[in-house]
């Protein structure tokens, strides 16, 4: 199994100084190891953000964040829950209406969905989300994997009545899941062919072949 916070890719002579890319994905050479986790992270009287299980691999873990909102309720000027749990700190959108999420390892370092709020390499972004007015569900990939303690997940929706709450998860089980993933075969970069197909062959005067000219009522 690779261990790990990254992965090399390959490099010919003429970048023998390169540094090689941190993978900061989920690995798709890896059968992750699950854990049941179930954490209420933040919860107001219309509307609870909790943790729906984990995924752990080489270089990281994948975490399913889930809110669910009171029929009737509102979430600021929005009537639902869409898109609330991936939208970042950024300067167009009032505060209120989104979650801040962030993690800190035992040993200090930091990460968040927040910009600028991240130390030591740590990295935390959302891949998917998917959802509606009452539901909503996102995918977080967090890396590298903590070092062995508390993993404190840090949760805030203050539009939402749900203040700055501390959830602890125990790493060890992290780590110990991290010796159960099961690696496919050795990992290779996307390889992208960035040129231009060729245009499929268009029978003599198609509307869609350059050399035809369109006819002009």
């Amino acid at each position: 199994m690779t261990r790990g916070t990254s992965f090399s890719v390959a490099r010919g002579p003429d970048d023998a100084d390169a540094v090689p890319p941190v993978r900061y994905g989920a690995p798709d050479n890896e059968v992750p190891a699950v854990l049941a986790v179930e954490k209420v992270l933040g919860a107001s009287d219309d509307l609870v953000i909790f943790l729906a299980g984990m995924r752990v691999y080489s270089n990281g873990l994948e975490f399913e964040l889930e809110a669910r909102l009171r029929p009737g309720a509102r979430l600021g000027d929005r009537a639902g829950i869409w898109e609330v749990l991936t939208e970042y700190h950024s300067p167009g959108r009032p505060a209120g209406q989104r979650a801040l999420l962030g993690v800190q390892f035992a040993d200090g370092r930091r990460g968040s969905n927040v910009e600028g709020v991240a130390d030591g390499g740590v990295s935390l972004g959302s891949s998917r989300s998917g959802g509606g007015p009452r539901a909503a569900q996102a995918t977080y990939f967090l890396s590298p994997l903590p070092p062995p303690g508390e993993l404190r997940i840090i949760c805030a929706l203050p539009g939402a009545g749900i203040d700055e709450t501390v959830t602890v998860v125990d790493a060890e089980e992290i780590l110990a899941a991290a010796a159960r993933v099961r690696e496919l075969w050795p990992w290779e970069p996307e390889r992208h062919d960035l040129r231009r197909p060729s245009p499929p062959a268009f029978p003599d005067g198609s509307w869609f072949s350059s050399s035809a000219q369109p006819e002009v009522d």
